[in-house]
């Protein structure tokens, strides 16, 4: 079989899979999304709980058709213009922090209030359904950013009712960076202890040897008949802001030929799972041993999937 027609049949059946679990954890409420310290699936959560039932499962499906396009083309399940519209709303949404994010970094009341403006302003501005449905304020606020929700709902450019940072007075600024420098502080993990937690659970879990990459980057490789499925994991900088943590995956043959060599087709949890992408970047050192476990987990289940995905293909 040539490596060409392998690729489209694996496609189509990593599409038709995809869908299952990405309903399925949808219809679970995100059990395992849910677990992920990580401010891109928070927000995703929140979006999409945000709309009714068919409205979100409506997005969840629409974000694995455009990871999958081609294969969801060849189902005659293309990519349509309303669904590029309704993920750019998405994506517009997506902006804004979640309560649940605002909650972990411990932002300071001030802040808590611009953010929950940007909530409310989310919720009430038609970027997702297109109209305006009516929230409650999910904090108090004070009247004069109440007055700019109320502009905002109306319409008006939100960057002609604030301040940008770099017009801020002095002494505003200088409280701005400190408050990023005590949140960089909270987010300091020991990098080292992340690290031999992630290979214990993967190679326990995988049943591979840890393969040192690069001073920040694990690879794992699993034998499936012909095929090898590579779990790539990088722990990142270790600098302010960015990721601590994320994880990629593939599949290759025996003879070296990529299956899985196309951009849209690198293995995460948003390709299976739907909105949102394990990039854990709010990690205390508290919670390093949970983010192993649920990446495992995550790694795990498509590894094993692979077994049936990769059925019949040389």
């Amino acid at each position: 079989m040539k490596i060409e027609t392998a690729r489209k049949e694996f496609e189509d059946r990593f599409y038709a899979w995809a869908k299952e679990q990405a309903a399925a954890e949808f219809e679970g409420g995100y059990p395992l999304q849910q677990r992920i310290r990580a401010s891109d699936v928070l927000r995703a959560i929140e979006i999409v709980q945000f709309l009714n039932k068919p409205e979100g499962l409506h997005l969840t499906l629409v974000c694995i058709r455009r990871v999958h396009s081609q294969a969801a083309a060849r189902a005659a399940e293309p990519v349509t213009a309303e669904d590029e519209a309704l993920f750019g709303r998405y994506r517009a949404s997506h902006s804004v922090p979640s309560r649940e994010e605002i909650r972990i970094r411990g932002w300071d009341k001030p802040q808590e209030h611009f953010f929950a403006m940007m909530e409310v302003t989310k919720l009430a501005y038609p970027l997702l359904r297109g109209r305006m449905p009516v929230s409650p304020q999910p904090l108090d606020m004070p009247a004069g950013l109440v007055e700019k929700v109320k502009q905002a709902v109306a319409g008006q450019d939100l960057s002609k009712t604030f301040t940008p940072l770099s017009r801020l007075p002095k002494e505003e600024r200088k409280a701005r960076d400190a408050q990023v420098l005590k949140e960089y502080e909270r987010f300091k993990i020991d990098r080292k202890a992340l690290r031999s937690a992630v290979t214990a659970e993967l190679s326990r879990s995988l049943g591979a040897k840890r393969k040192k990459e690069t001073s920040r980057e694990d690879n794992y490789e699993v034998p499936v008949g012909p095929w090898i499925v590579s779990t790539m994991v990088d722990f990142g900088s270790g600098g302010l802001g960015g990721f601590q943590l994320r994880y990629s995956q593939g599949i290759r043959h025996s003879s070296g030929e990529a299956l899985t060599h196309h951009p849209t087709l690198a293995v995460t949890s948003m390709s299976w799972l739907g909105p949102g992408v394990a990039w854990w970047d709010l990690l205390t050192n508290d919670n390093l041993e949970e983010a192993a476990v649920v990446m495992s987990i995550l790694c795990t289940r498509f590894v094993e999937a692979t077994r049936s995905l990769l059925r019949g293909l040389q």
